[in-house]
């Protein structure tokens, strides 16, 4: 992660930029990967806040392989007052619905690369199929 005065600084001038080009409702979503770097998510809640406070719409918390618990996300929500968006990870073990995350209070729920590695876990199956009728 970018030092926190360093991502501020940013995101205060991408707002900028963007609403002196004519883009006022543009979306920034920040990341605050505290937790994915062995922090804590009350790290992810601070520096979040600080991003919010300087223009940032969203921030996003990445936790890595684990994902974020049920708890994790419920406490990230009330910390970020529900300007919280999280990746949506069908491959973890008991994962959150994307109805269960909403109820948690998240604003916006990624995909991240899940939908094109299921696309291409499609695409390599259906190969597969075909060079085996093809004998």
């Amino acid at each position: 992660m970018l030092d926190l005065q360093e991502q501020l600084v940013k995101i205060r001038t991408v707002m900028v930029i963007a609403k002196a080009q004519g883009v006022p409702d543009f979306v920034l979503n920040a990341r605050a990967d505290c937790v994915f770097v062995g922090d804590t998510v009350q790290d992810s809640i601070e520096r979040g806040k600080r991003y919010l406070e300087a223009g940032a719409c969203s921030v996003f918390v990445f936790r890595g392989a684990r994902g974020l618990r049920d708890a994790e996300v419920k406490d990230l929500a009330e910390g970020l007052s529900g300007r919280l968006n999280v990746l949506y990870r069908k491959d973890m073990k008991n994962p959150l619905s994307t109805s269960e995350i909403a109820e948690k209070g998240v604003c916006r729920i990624s995909m991240g690369s899940g939908l094109w590695r299921l696309g291409m876990a499609t695409i390599e199956r259906e190969i597969q199929i075909a060079l085996e009728g093809s004998d």
